[in-house]
């Protein structure tokens, strides 16, 4: 990410989620889900409000750029 773009205010961040249970992850099997959880340290599957809440952090937070911020439980650490 160009530095300068801090000069203009803008802000560059990505949320990296990790398992969550949407539309999309709705065919996943629970016993697929059990394998996954006990990958994860918290031992639970996301859900969208956990991403929501990041979110509504960086949109209310002014100072943090170019991060990305993974939402995963622990999974990827």
């Amino acid at each position: 990410m160009p530095k300068n773009y801090g000069l203009s205010n803008i802000r560059v961040n990505a949320i990296a989620p990790g398992a969550i249970l949407t539309d999309m992850t709705a065919n996943i099997s629970e016993e697929d889900w059990e394998e996954v959880k006990k990958e994860i340290p918290l031992g639970k599957i996301g859900e969208p409000s956990h991403i929501a809440k990041c979110v509504k952090w960086l949109v209310e937070d002014e100072y943090t750029t170019g991060q990305i911020i993974e939402v995963n439980g622990g999974w990827h650490m």
